[in-house]
């Protein structure tokens, strides 16, 4: 009876870790599966500020870009698409606002930059 008893019990037991073993794999994969989506979630957050961050300064950009910009762009939109356009005004933003607060005195306006072509100058 003794030999019978101490067979249930080490089949109890082993029952219970084996029960206890998938219980902590199925946590732990679970575990594991929402870590991943919290970081893709998170991944995904953050691209969406990046994107808007940048659609905002684009955008002020091109407010910003009225007169001769404005022309210039309408202009070059005939023959180059809008990233690189977007790419070449980057380069036009400091001159430009430089222009706006520097001619008067005595710097050099965007409107001679664009006529003469003569962007290195400041």
């Amino acid at each position: 009876m003794a030999n019978k008893f101490k067979l249930l019990i080490t089949l109890s037991v082993l029952t219970g870790i084996g029960m206890i073993s998938i219980l902590g794999i199925w946590l732990y994969g679970s575990y594991n599966n929402r870590l991943d989506l919290f970081l893709s979630s998170a991944e995904r957050s953050m691209f969406n500020v990046v994107q808007d961050v940048y659609q905002t300064h684009s955008n002020d950009l091109k407010s910003d870009q009225g007169g001769t910009l404005g022309k210039l762009r309408k202009a070059l939109k005939a023959k180059y698409t809008d990233a690189e356009i977007d790419t070449l005004f980057k380069d036009f933003g400091p001159y430009y606002k430089q222009s706006k607060a520097g001619s008067s005195r005595g710097g050099k306006t965007m409107d001679y930059l664009i006529r003469t072509g003569n962007l290195e100058e400041k």
